[in-house]
């Protein structure tokens, strides 16, 4: 295993941190097969209130993210309004992730949220998947403006593989 990259922005996560990504969890989602919900997670965090902070920061100073997160059980959920269980089209897979691991992605996220903020390192015209952005829409220049930057970062990829082969 390779050592864990270390920054200025590796400071341990703080109980308030934990605590607070924690509480942001819907209690009504399905658990994965160690069956324990954000409500359980919530309720041993107020008993123990330092022991998740210890176990995500030494995962965050390993650089680990534990084998048994990173596993799901899928099930295949029939779509609203296609019944009839005999077409596999009529189906969506809906994946149950251990609890844990979702905790410890949304503590990193939040992390790697706050750096491209701070650092304003996301581009203007970013609007999908950013955190209090959905009311905000293109209205397609934005998109149209963008092409042009977009074809040449791709010329100078292409380039750089053809040069590297």
């Amino acid at each position: 295993m390779t050592e864990p990259m270390h920054t200025k922005d590796n400071i341990p996560f703080t109980q308030q941190e934990v605590q607070v990504a924690l509480e942001k969890f819907d209690s009504r989602k399905a658990p994965d097969e160690d069956a324990l919900t954000s409500e359980i997670l919530l309720q041993v965090s107020w008993s123990f209130p330092t022991f998740f902070t210890e176990v995500y920061n030494e995962c965050l100073h390993r650089g680990y993210f534990p084998e048994h997160w990173k596993k799901s059980i899928i099930h295949p959920i029939v779509k609203p309004g296609k019944e009839g269980f005999s077409e596999v089209r009529k189906y969506r897979p809906i994946s149950l992730i251990n609890t844990g691991g979702k905790l410890l992605e949304k503590l990193l996220i939040n992390r790697i949220n706050h750096h491209l903020h701070t650092y304003k390192l996301l581009n203007r015209n970013q609007y999908g998947f950013i955190p209090q952005n959905s009311g905000r829409r293109s209205n397609g220049s934005e998109t149209i403006r963008t092409l042009p930057y977009t074809a040449k970062e791709l010329r100078i990829l292409k380039r750089a593989i053809q040069r590297s082969t």
